[in-house]
């Protein structure tokens, strides 16, 4: 494991974002995704441009706000995902032992 938090976090952040990768390509239609954006608490304007008006890939919508606000944090957390990096480890090293970029 490593010795620095910030590595963790980075790693976690991409697990989440691969899982909502997942959760678009779930869906066929991109309606059915509009429709479970704005049930997971997206307003409907945003779910629907973020979707239609965007006209970006899976990975680039996967990304984007909207998604991250339907699929957030608090919400993988309420699913049993938890999050390594907020709790503190007795082996990683205060923010003054990092190396400096030269």
């Amino acid at each position: 494991m490593s010795n620095y938090p910030s590595q963790l976090k980075q790693i976690e952040a991409n697990i989440r974002m691969r899982f909502r990768l997942q959760f678009i390509k779930n869906h066929k239609r991109k309606k059915h995704l509009v429709r479970k954006l704005v049930k997971q608490g997206a307003r409907s304007g945003t779910a629907y441009r973020a979707v239609y008006l965007k006209n970006s890939g899976r990975w680039k919508l996967a990304h984007d706000f909207t998604v991250n606000l339907a699929w957030s944090e608090a919400w993988f957390r309420q699913r049993g995902l938890k999050t390594r990096s907020k709790a503190e480890q007795p082996h990683w090293q205060p923010l003054k032992a990092y190396p400096r970029p030269v």
